[in-house]
């Protein structure tokens, strides 16, 4: 019995051993064929750069600072993003150079995503101090304020009158708003005796909330600290918060226990995380040792509050925790945290914050449900004054300076009493926007839209009719306006844009071709070389006729025709406005104004052909909107490990009809936006 039983597991043991030899020999063929991969498809990118970009890409010529020949492979590098976008963009090879195919360059584009999508990475988020509109909305929600307490100009709209309603889904067919670029706006005073922090960084092609600029020096620490205390002892605070009594009255019995319980619902709003008791207990002994000191309550609550609003639990944002090295899953408060800071600038309400403490927030329908609800709350006008100033870098029109003589009536027009054309254009975008946002339209409208809000002084400004008005509202009154024809509608063609991109005596197609490929596309130039010298703006020269004759003779030099002749023809496509925005047939020498050019391989006569071929191409502006989002979404700029996220978004964006709503749902529901990873060492 014993030989039997021996017999059969030597047999055993040698089936178990055939078994695991057969597995391992499998599993190293496994490896080996990933390893091979991996390198075939480095490969096939060295042999890609020898054959078309190594002659200008090399250990020894760099052009754009960029070195083929013994680049790091690993697609983590910054690099990547920048040769995927000229190779989708067929902005690289120049067009001199010979060139690869169609196919071709699909498939080393397709190759280099492939090789991005094994390195998946939510990409690391570093933790930053809230900037000045962040606090300042999220010091109104803390306290239920019925005001902001700054007037930052970066909030160009002041309502004469309320008009933005998302719940409405419908943007009114007039609205009184001023501007507050002008004297009177800045002078504001929200709240007695508080001064707004300093003015935020703004990260180069980036926003304000870019982790790498909201930094904290010990000096802004300081400003942190004074304006909590001046909002607290405000003389507005008692009538503008609507939680003041709750928050201040004396109660009469069980002193102790009852402030604990007003200090527990405040520091769970205000540290948007699971409620710490130990940080509880500390605050209220806290309160009772400043109380006891004969403080009165009022006092010894505002110091105490004062010690909250100036922890790095309500100032930092992206304050995370991680389970290990490998990426996760944002836990259900980190989530709430980080959609309210997109959507709203500010902290979660209490229906975010329930959903967080039940985890339903996790769930990819709740999260959904909740995006929507935010889109629709009054709050998400934040997206206008917060991403929309910044994407379109309104604040360079506050600067601008045409020259006086040439466009007196930028300055001056004694029908409207206007000061400076600036204070009205600056608000048209950013109505379209809003309009787009709150009806849920197509981002195509960006690029091309049939209707406007215009007030009389941009009516005249365009040539176009005035309509009938109270004396009272005046220049207040922005109208609705459908469009005669396709001059107009969309960014492109605003005066804002066509001023803010022009040097102060004449249009300029570079900067305007600069702005289109870095604010439409997200893929902004390169900085000019040095040792360029400016075009000669003597327009007295006879030897040059037109702008576009003297910029032929600029691009002659070869260090500047590599970007000129990728951004100067979008440029000239809007010819036909003036320096100040304003329409025209022929220059000041009057020879007729030439718009035309070739975008994408496609000839275009002047602007409204210009746009035909945008809404063409409308993936690429769609891809850049995208883009522009996400990196203010994440606090950081855009990845080439986040490709595979946006790449899905802009398929499902277009799917919808390019609605809104779809770039800010595929954004919070992608992977880049519900996921972390700790900082690589």
């Amino acid at each position: 019995m014993f030989d039997i039983l021996s017999y059969n597991m030597s047999k055993l043991s040698h089936r178990v051993m055939k078994i695991i030899i057969i597995q391992l020999v499998l599993l190293s063929s496994f490896s080996s064929y990933l390893l091979n991969a991996s390198t075939h498809d480095e490969r096939k990118l060295t042999g890609f750069f020898k054959d078309y970009c190594i002659d200008c890409h090399n250990n020894k010529k760099q052009k754009g600072k960029l070195n083929l020949e013994n680049i790091d492979h690993d697609v983590k590098n910054k690099q990547w993003i920048d040769i995927l976008a000229v190779l989708e963009d067929f902005e690289m090879p120049p067009e001199d150079e010979k060139q690869p195919s169609d196919k071709k360059r699909i498939e080393m584009s397709e190759l280099i995503k492939n090789m991005a999508s094994h390195k998946k990475s939510p990409g690391y988020v570093s933790m930053r101090r809230m900037n000045r509109l962040e606090y300042d909305n999220s010091v109104r929600d803390l306290f239920n304020l019925k005001t902001n307490i700054f007037a930052i100009t970066d909030r160009v709209i002041r309502e004469s009158k309320p008009y933005f309603d998302p719940a409405s889904g419908k943007m009114p067919s007039e609205i009184e708003l001023v501007s507050r670029t002008t004297q009177r706006g800045n002078d504001q005073v929200l709240f007695a005796g508080v001064s707004s922090l300093p003015i935020d960084s703004k990260a180069e092609h980036g926003f304000e909330n870019n982790a790498r600029v909201s930094t904290l020096s010990p000096l802004l620490m300081e400003k942190y600290l004074s304006v909590a205390k001046s909002v607290l002892n405000s003389s507005s605070f008692p009538t503008k918060s609507l939680d003041w009594k709750k928050l201040f009255n004396e109660p009469t019995e069980n002193l102790e226990a009852e402030v604990k319980k007003r200090l527990s619902d405040l520091i769970r709003k205000a540290f948007r995380k699971k409620l710490d008791l130990e940080q509880v207990n500390k605050y209220t002994q806290f309160f009772m040792s400043q109380y006891n000191t004969k403080k009165s309550f009022e006092e010894a609550m505002k110091e105490t509050i004062g010690a909250i609003i100036s922890s790095p639990d309500f100032l930092f944002v992206n304050k995370l925790s991680y389970k290990s090295d490998q990426p996760e899953l944002l836990n259900a408060y980190e989530l709430a945290s980080r959609l309210a800071n997109f959507l709203w600038g500010s902290i979660p309400d209490e229906e975010l914050l329930s959903l967080a403490e039940s985890g339903e927030l996790l769930k990819e329908n709740f999260l959904e449900q909740q995006t929507l609800r935010m889109l629709k709350d009054k709050k998400v006008k934040y997206l206008s004054h917060g991403f929309a100033m910044q994407w379109l870098n309104l604040k360079q029109l506050m600067s601008v300076s045409p020259d006086k003589e040439l466009f007196r009536n930028f300055y001056y027009d004694k029908r409207y009493f206007q000061q400076h054309v600036g204070q009205f254009s600056i608000i048209e975008p950013l109505l379209l926007f809003e309009t787009i946002l709150v009806e849920d339209r197509s981002i195509l409208d960006f690029i091309d839209s049939n209707y406007a809000y215009l007030n009389n002084p941009m009516n005249s400004w365009y040539g176009l009719k005035n309509f009938e008005v109270d004396k009272k509202v005046g220049n207040r009154s922005w109208k609705r306006m459908s469009l005669p024809d396709r001059r107009r509608g969309g960014l492109v063609t605003t005066s804002a844009f066509l001023s803010m991109t022009s040097v102060p005596t004449r249009s300029s197609p570079v900067n305007r071709g600069a702005w289109i490929t870095s604010v439409l596309f997200n893929s902004p130039p390169p900085p000019p070389p040095a040792d360029v010298p400016p075009l000669d703006e003597d327009d007295s020269s006879k030897e040059f006729t037109t702008i576009r004759e003297r910029f032929e003779e600029h691009r002659k030099n070869p260090n500047c025709a590599s970007c000129h002749n990728k951004i100067d023809p979008l440029g000239f496509s809007l010819e036909n406005y003036n320096a100040v925005g304003q329409w025209r047939t022929h220059y000041e020498n009057k020879l007729p104004v030439d718009a035309s050019g070739v975008y994408n391989k496609s000839k275009f006569k002047d602007v409204v052909s210009f746009k035909d071929l945008l809404l063409k191409n409308k993936k690429r502006f769609t891809k850049g909107f995208v883009e522009h989002m996400m990196a203010f979404s994440l606090n950081r700029e855009v990845e080439i490990t986040d490709r595979a996220s946006i790449d899905k978004i802009v398929s499902k964006v277009e799917q919808s009809g390019n609605k809104f709503s779809e770039v800010i749902l595929g954004i919070v529901k992608s992977y880049s936006f519900r996921n972390k990873v700790k900082e690589s060492k």
